[in-house]
């Protein structure tokens, strides 16, 4: 099998105490899973590229109108791994956390299709989503309300 390390950076976006997650339109890249399933804005930092800077590509790849603000700060290091029957996925995920004062339109890129505000944890429990970033929206989720 073959094994793959990836840096990827995301973030968690609150508006008005309510958390901003994408629905997949295809796999990952490198893996034959991820379809269909809800993520968070982000995606991988390419070779030399500084965090914030990766952040803000990615984000401007998959919204078109989300920009870093002052808020942003760097919540969790998270470091868990992917699969499909050939590849293995080590990923380690900077997440960071920031606030919108408003909810700009959103203009999707190749990656997702959908997009949903949500604040209710019994609604991310049901969400099909990589475990432990999951378990972080929920732990956070339940520190706001």
């Amino acid at each position: 099998m073959e094994q793959i390390t990836k840096v990827v950076v995301s973030a968690l976006i609150w508006h008005d105490d309510k958390l901003l997650l994408f629905k997949r339109k295809r796999d990952f890249k490198e893996l034959k899973t991820g379809w269909n399933s809800w993520d968070l804005p982000g995606g991988e930092v390419e070779f030399g590229e500084q965090l914030l800077p990766a952040l803000q590509r990615e984000l401007t790849e998959e919204t078109a109108s989300i920009r870093l603000n002052d808020s942003v700060k760097l919540l969790d290091i998270l470091s868990y791994t992917l699969h499909d029957d050939q590849r293995i996925t080590h990923r380690i995920n900077l997440v960071y956390t920031m606030e919108l004062a408003n909810m700009p339109l959103i203009t999707f890129g190749n990656e997702h299709d959908a997009f949903q505000c949500t604040g209710d944890p019994a609604e991310i429990q049901s969400l099909d989503m990589i475990q432990p970033i999951k378990d972080l929206v929920l732990a956070h989720i339940g520190r706001r309300s």
